[in-house]
């Protein structure tokens, strides 16, 4: 894969990730409008850190894809489900790093 197609398959991926972050069906807010705050509950539950719960979730669809790519995931080779994956876990790193700009303010 040239340089050129590298970088329109990362601006592909980017666009995907944005839709399903702006997908209603996806999206798990509250009422206050606060694009954080599951995460923020979810912390105060398992009395951790807002960015530890955000990782923990970062976690699980990082465990899928390692079994993905070892051929031991039920799904081995589904590149619609890998793909989904990576998105979820780049999502959770940009929502991870999102908590510790906001915690650093």
């Amino acid at each position: 894969m040239n340089t050129e197609t590298f970088i329109n398959f990362v601006d592909t991926q980017h666009l995907r990730r944005k839709r399903i972050l702006c997908n209603p069906i996806k999206n798990r807010m509250k009422g206050d409008g606060d694009r954080l705050g599951q995460f923020k509950r979810m912390a105060k539950t398992r009395k951790c850190s807002n960015m530890s719960a955000a990782i923990d979730l970062c976690t699980k669809q990082f465990t899928d894809i390692i079994d993905m790519a070892d051929g031991t995931h039920p799904k081995a080779g589904d590149i619609k489900l890998l793909r989904e994956l990576i998105s979820d876990v780049q999502n959770y790193l940009d929502i991870t790093l999102a908590i510790a700009e906001e915690e650093n303010e």
